[in-house]
C-alpha cells in the first residue's frame, strides 16, 4: 500500500470520527471529575496518548497528530499485509524477464513461445516408447522428437506410441538416457569386458536405427576400448547377428576388416580353429564378405612372404657377386704375379699362356736366383694360401725381385 494514500485516510479519520469515550480517558475531562488531590501522576512519554493511537490505531482530538507515529504505522501495516514471500512473488509479476533468466539454466536449448522464453523439453504431452520385447518408457514428445526415425516407428493406430522392436533391451536403458543427458551409461554392475563389448555394440546399432549420431559414436568409441580384450570369434558373432547386411554399413565393414588382419599377423592358424566355421550359412552375405576378408589376408600375407624372400635373394646374390669379384680380382693378381717368375710350373700350376708369356720377359737365370732364396723354408703346400707363412712373405720378395729384374 503506498505511504501518500495511508497518510490522507488518517487524517481524514481525525475529523470525522469523535473521539472515543474511554475507561480512563487521559483528557481534561478526567480533571474535571477528580480532585487536584486526586489526580492520577504524569505519566511518562511512552505511555502517551500517542503510544495507545499507535496501538490502537486511532487519535486522540486533544493531542496534535505528528508525521512520526503515521510513518511508523504505516510501516508496521506494511509488514503484515505484505510478506517477504507476496512481494517476492509481485515483483516477479512485475518482471517476467527474471522468470525467463531463471528458467533458461534448467531447460535445454528450444525454439521460444510468444513471451520469449524458451519452452521447456519436459512440457506438452508423453509418448509411449516400446524397446525391444519388454522396455516400455513414457518419455515426453519433445524430447523424442530426437530420434530423426521417429515418424517411421509411431503406432499406426496410437501417434502417441512409437514401437523400437529392432533395439535389444540391454541397450534400452542407455537409449532414453542418451535421450534426456546425452550420455553413454549402462546398467550392468558386475560388468564383464566382453558385456561391455556387446552393450558398445549395441548401442551403435540402436544409434544406426534411430539416427542418433551422438549415441552411434559413443558405441563406437566403446567398442575400440573393449575390443582388445575378446576374442574375434566374439567380434564376429555379433557381427553376424546385428549386422547381416554388413555392406551397408561402411564403418563396421572396414572396422571388422581391420581386426580380422590384425588377428591373422598374430596367429596364423586363427582361421583353421573350428570356433571359426561356427555360425557359417546364418547371413550368407555377412559370410560372403567374411569370406573375401579372409582371403584377401591370406593373399596380403602370401604377398609378403614373397616379396621378403625376394628380398633376401637380391642380398644374397649382391653378396656372393661381391665376393666373386674380389677372388677374381686376387685371382688375376696372383696368376699376374706368378707370371713374372718365368719357369715356375714346377712349384705352381699356371696357365701356359701365362708361363710363355714370362719366358719371354725373363730369363732362366734370373728366375733361379729368386727362387734358390724362397726354397730355403722347404714348405710343404707350395701354393700361397696364407698371409703371414714364411712361403708368403718369399712369395712377396720374390714377386718384388721379380719386377725389378
Amino acid at each position: 500500500m503506498p505511504k501518500k494514500n495511508l497518510k490522507k485516510k488518517s487524517m481524514a479519520k481525525n475529523f470525522e470520527d469523535p473521539a472515543p469515550v474511554l475507561e480512563e480517558p487521559c483528557g481534561t475531562e478526567q480533571s474535571a471529575v477528580m480532585d487536584d488531590s486526586e489526580a492520577p501522576p504524569e505519566l511518562a512519554p511512552e505511555e502517551t496518548c500517542e503510544t495507545i493511537e499507535l496501538v490502537d490505531g486511532w487519535e486522540s482530538p486533544l493531542e496534535p497528530a505528528s508525521e512520526e507515529p503515521y510513518e511508523a504505522t504505516e510501516l508496521a501495516v506494511e509488514e503484515e499485509v505484505c510478506p517477504p514471500a507476496v512481494e517476492e512473488a509481485k515483483d516477479a509479476e512485475a518482471s517476467p524477464e527474471s522468470i525467463c533468466e531463471v528458467v533458461e539454466h534448467a531447460v535445454i536449448e528450444q525454439p521460444d513461445d510468444d513471451d520469449g522464453c524458451q519452452i521447456s523439453p519436459y512440457s506438452g504431452k508423453s509418448m509411449k516408447l516400446f524397446i525391444g520385447r519388454r522396455g516400455v518408457f513414457y518419455v515426453p514428445e519433445n524430447i523424442a522428437r530426437q530420434i530423426t526415425s521417429l515418424a517411421q516407428h509411431r503406432d499406426k493406430t496410437d501417434a502417441q506410441v512409437a514401437r523400437f522392436p529392432e533395439i535389444d533391451d540391454d541397450v534400452a536403458h542407455t537409449l532414453i538416457h542418451y535421450l534426456y543427458t546425452g550420455d553413454y551409461q549402462t546398467l550392468k554392475r558386475a560388468s564383464t569386458c566382453r558385456s561391455e563389448y556387446s552393450t558398445s555394440l549395441l548401442a551403435y546399432h540402436a544409434g544406426l536405427h534411430c539416427g542418433l549420431d551422438g549415441l552411434a559414436e559413443h558405441g563406437r568409441k566403446y567398442m575400440r576400448i573393449f575390443d582388445n580384450s575378446i576374442p574375434l570369434f566374439d567380434i564376429i558373432s555379433l557381427g553376424r547377428k546385428y549386422f547381416p547386411r554388413i555392406n551397408d554399413d561402411a564403418w563396421f565393414s572396414e572396422y571388422l576388416t581391420t581386426k580380422v588382419r590384425e588377428s591373422f599377423e598374430t596367429e596364423e592358424d586363427i582361421f583353421e580353429q573350428e570356433e571359426f566355421f561356427r555360425g557359417f550359412g546364418e547371413a550368407p552375405e555377412f559370410d560372403r564378405f567374411l569370406g573375401k576378408v579372409v582371403a584377401n589376408a591370406y593373399a596380403r600375407k602370401v604377398s609378403s612372404l614373397r616379396e621378403a624372400l625376394d628380398l633376401k635373394r637380391m642380398v644374397t646374390n649382391s653378396t656372393t657377386a661381391t665376393a666373386l669379384n674380389r677372388q677374381s680380382a686376387a685371382n688375376n693378381s696372383y696368376y699376374k704375379d706368378c707370371a713374372i717368375l718365368g719357369r715356375c710350373k714346377d712349384r705352381y700350376s699356371l696357365p701356359q699362356a701365362h708361363i710363355r708369356s714370362t719366358q719371354e720377359k725373363l730369363g732362366s737365370s734370373s728366375c733361379d736366383e729368386v727362387w734358390s732364396e724362397a726354397d730355403e723354408h722347404n714348405e710343404a703346400d707350395p701354393s700361397p694360401t696364407g698371409t703371414n707363412t714364411p712361403r708368403m712373405r718369399n712369395y712377396g720378395r720374390v714377386v718384388r725381385a721379380a719386377k725389378v729384374i
